[in-house]
């Protein structure tokens, strides 16, 4: 017995290719391979049936034209008597059609059924089928004519005969014509002609046809139908029917009285009635997975395997119940459990299916519902409430001031950088320097007090060291250090690293990334991994990075022996790698900002699969008087991964010179350097994500979107970040890792003047300052309405700020608790709806505070 299966895949079918269908090696002597053949060459590389350079009647004529032989064909026909029909197939054809052949048991038909939008021409190879043709059912409440014209309508623009509407049995639908087909006959179905059955009249003998679909969905040309077979432990050998899906099928608004802007008091949206629906483009895919479904009994989802996934296979599920209320039984929709595509990994997946996880699909429409009733209940507040002072003649009268539970805590960390930055008072401080010159080879050493702010105190300790006069070398110690080698990419880290190395923002780096993905030369770009399945070949993937001119020897070397197995981060979602190369594609193949992503994408997973680089470091303490100092030293001796990696600095630092423990010297020069602190930067790009990563605002999904959401509300602007200029102040030591330390943020020095004595007089310290000019990093600046909006929510005094992160990380716990059953979707979503209901409700009573701060900072700069 064979079962029909349906199995929906993530965005763009990528699951599909896994499948290869039974694509048949033709046999040129062969009559009806021959006839596959032609099929293949009208239809070319890529038409369907109803592309525009195909003509039907010439498939139909080379249909007519063959001459049945039971022996050509009999491999493809599989009977089964306790079914009405089996579906076998024969060609994949150009990845746009599929050709099957159908046995039909005697006195045993097919439905009523529409081709969601495919095209079929069928030939008769054995038997007679009787097809009858129905009328479509009405799609307008109105007449014949407005339900014809309707663009819903299936039967759009055709001959149009009303039947009763949304009715599928044959006694409500009009019936346009029957007709029997003999062997060697030949037809075409499309739904401009109407919904058809096919029934076998005889009531003793099988017969057996030969299909030609098109398999296109429209509105989307990545959404098709493939056709397999596969025999899965749990159901046995199967017809598998592969289509998919572009994200979430469903939306969700407030119900028609609701959603106008003026149409009830904003606070009426925390219990407003909400509408579930299909938007008009992916009606088409609905329809699709509806229609299917009828056939199937099994619906095996592949969406991805976390929340979301979770949630858009339970849409996919009620779309496919719509069409099949069997799939609602227990057992009857299942999922595929997989975090990777290798071969032997999605095997198992399809072998061991589990249930849909209910719980994570209940936290994110908890979620959904939560963002659209906050996010439109203060948004509509903020915009009419504020729309009479931040618009000014000229200016845009549809301007929207926008509140989303991500967006407010993103731009209340770039408000409170600014104001650290604009409140900063320079303080002064003083540190002892010491340099001593030995085998001509001058050694700074730090003191291990760095700096202090109290003058006096350090000159009473420097007159300290002064007496003492000499110095005696306390530690001499070298010690092999390494350079960790990259963890594999993440998108977090993606758009951190796009930000410092590429001079791209994240929103750009991540649409480049989706670009690479969809052409498939890199994986699904949007993981919170950072640990590769032990069961993946990358060693394979490393091959393939062989080909490049400018990091291929490198891959090369790794296949030589060099292959280390990548670091594991701390992070696992269970339904996606790492980021990675998965094919190799030349530079001159991509533009210019796609290569630059692929080449970083190339370099980080050949880094992770490279080793640690390798050095010694040498460290030398002296004691000075009652003080103790400081000098170390780094010997890079192998780069490893650095060969491969541009984006990680690790370099020898100058040699030190031979010292022994207990060796006794005057130093060469000693001196008191005073300088300031140094006010902290503008946030940048990379620290925003880091804050909005470690504070749960966002996902490595969407955390792009959030920012440029503040931007594109103008609550934000950004300018290339100027490099900070490097003072005496500073230590001239690189740290372990080759690099120049980072400023501490208010701690870092800037120092021009020093005071002291050397060998036989007084030094001065000289100015060393550098500055190259801008880096290319992006800084946020906050405009006038963004500090506005921040400042005035801050000064209403609350308790729980709108502008601080820890409304949103509180939802996602809650979110987490529905996950793992501790809480149910009605708690959650009632509790926090409480909650925000609060805060909105302290904040109306003291709109006066907010406005104060518009007309405080908006209101001046737009006169």
């Amino acid at each position: 017995m064979s079962t029909e299966l349906l199995s929906v895949s993530p965005p763009n079918g990528k699951v599909a290719s896994l499948h290869d269908s039974a694509r048949g090696s033709p046999e040129p002597l062969d009559g009806f391979h021959e006839l596959v053949r032609d099929i293949n060459f009208i239809l070319g590389p890529s038409n369907g049936i109803d592309s525009a350079g195909v003509d039907v009647e010439e498939l139909k004529h080379v249909l007519t034209q063959y001459d049945t032989y039971d022996a050509d064909w009999d491999r493809y026909a599989f009977a089964d008597h306790s079914r009405a029909y089996t579906r076998n197939l024969v060609d994949n054809c150009n990845g746009k059609s599929n050709l099957l052949i159908l046995v039909w048991t005697p006195g045993k038909g097919s439905p009523i059924h529409d081709h969601a939008n495919a095209h079929c021409v069928m030939k008769i190879l054995k038997g007679s089928l009787t097809e009858t043709l129905y009328a479509w059912p009405c799609q307008s409440a109105g007449d014949a004519a407005e339900c014809a014209a309707s663009p819903i309508s299936p039967g759009h623009n055709t001959e149009h005969t009303c039947s009763f509407r949304g009715a599928f049995e044959s006694s409500a639908l009009k019936i346009k014509r029957s007709t029997t087909y003999e062997a060697g006959g030949v037809t075409y179905m499309s739904d401009r002609l109407g919904l058809h059955r096919i029934q076998n009249p005889s009531s003793d003998e099988f017969a057996v046809s030969l299909h030609l679909y098109t398999r296109n969905i429209p509105g989307n040309p990545f959404v098709k139908n493939y056709e397999f077979q596969y025999n899965f432990p749990t159901w046995g050998p199967c017809n598998v029917t592969m289509t998919s899906v572009i994200g979430h099928l469903q939306s969700h608004d407030f119900e028609g009285q609701f959603r106008y802007w003026n149409s009830c008091d904003p606070s009426q949206l925390f219990d407003a009635r909400i509408d579930t629906f299909v938007e008009d483009d992916k009606k088409p895919i609905a329809k699709n997975i509806e229609t299917q479904a009828r056939y199937n009994q099994i619906l095996f989802i592949w969406t991805d395997c976390d929340r979301e996934g979770e949630h858009i296979g339970s849409e996919i599920r009620d779309v496919a119940v719509v069409g099949n209320p069997r799939l609602r039984d227990a057992g009857k929709t299942v999922r595929a459990r997989f975090s990777n595509i290798e071969r032997a990994h999605i095997i198992n997946a399809a072998r061991n299916p589990v249930p849909l996880d209910e719980a994570q699909a209940h936290a994110v429409a908890s979620r959904m519902e939560l963002d659209l009733r906050t996010g439109a209940s203060f948004t509509r507040t903020l915009t009419m409430s504020l729309k009479p002072l931040i618009v000014t003649p000229g200016s845009d009268e549809n301007r929207i001031v926008s509140y989303g539970s991500c967006q407010f805590p993103t731009l209340g960390f770039v408000v409170e950088r600014y104001f650290r930055v604009r409140n900063f008072v320079p303080e002064q401080f003083w540190k002892i320097h010491v340099m001593h010159e030995k085998d001509g080879i001058k050694v700074n050493f730090r003191w291990a007090r760095n700096h202090l702010f109290d003058r006096m105190v350090v000159v009473i300790l420097f007159e300290r060291c002064l007496q003492a006069k000499t110095a005696k070398v306390t530690k001499v110690q070298t010690r092999p250090t390494s350079k960790w080698k990259p963890l594999p990419l993440t998108t977090v880290e993606l758009q951190k690293c796009g930000s410092r190395f590429l001079r791209m923002d994240s929103h750009r780096v991540m649409k480049i990334a989706e670009d690479l993905y969809t052409k498939g030369w890199i994986s699904y770009p949007r993981t919170e991994t950072d640990q590769f399945d032990r069961g993946m070949n990358l060693q394979a993937l490393v091959q393939k990075q062989t080909q490049s001119r400018q990091w291929g020897q490198f891959a090369q070397n790794l296949m030589g022996g060099g292959f280390q197995q990548p670091r594991d981060g701390r992070n696992n979602d269970k339904a996606h790698p790492p980021i990675h190369p998965v094919n190799f594609v030349e530079a001159t193949a991509l533009n210019q900002e796609e290569a630059r992503v692929y080449e970083f994408v190339a370099r980080r997973f050949l880094a992770c699969c490279s080793q640690d680089a390798k050095g010694t470091k040498t460290e030398i303490g002296i004691s000075y008087g009652p003080e103790t100092f400081e000098a170390s030293g780094l010997t890079v001796l192998e780069r490893n991964y650095l060969d491969v990696y541009p984006y990680d600095k690790w370099t020898s630092s100058q040699e030190l010179p031979r010292f022994q423990a207990g060796e006794v010297f005057e130093p060469t020069e000693a001196m008191i350097k005073d300088g300031k602190t140094s006010p902290p930067g503008y946030l940048t790009e990379p620290e925003l994500i880091a804050l909005m990563d470690a504070n749960g605002i966002g996902t490595d999904a969407t955390m792009a979107e959030h920012i440029n959401k503040i931007k594109e509300r103008a609550y934000v602007e950004t300018r290339p970040r100027a490099r900070r200029a490097r003072q005496d102040g500073d230590d001239d030591e690189a740290s372990d890792e080759g690099e120049a330390p980072e400023p501490e943020a208010g701690r870092g020095g800037r120092g021009d003047r020093g005071r002291g004595r050397g060998r036989g007089g007084r030094g001065g310290g000289a100015n060393n300052t550098r500055n190259s000019g801008a880096s290319g990093v992006q800084e946020f600046i906050p405009t006038t309405l963004g500090v506005a909006l921040i400042e005035g929510y801050e000064n209403m005094g609350f308790e729980t700020s709108l502008a601080k992160p820890f409304l949103r990380k509180e939802m996602e716990l809650k979110m987490k608790a529905i996950c793992e059953g501790r809480k149910t979707r009605q708690e959650v979503t009632a509790e926090t709806i409480a909650q925000y209901r609060a805060v909105y409700a302290r904040s109306q009573q003291r709109m006066d505070v907010l406005k104060a701060s518009v007309r405080r900072y908006v209101v001046p700069a737009a006169r």
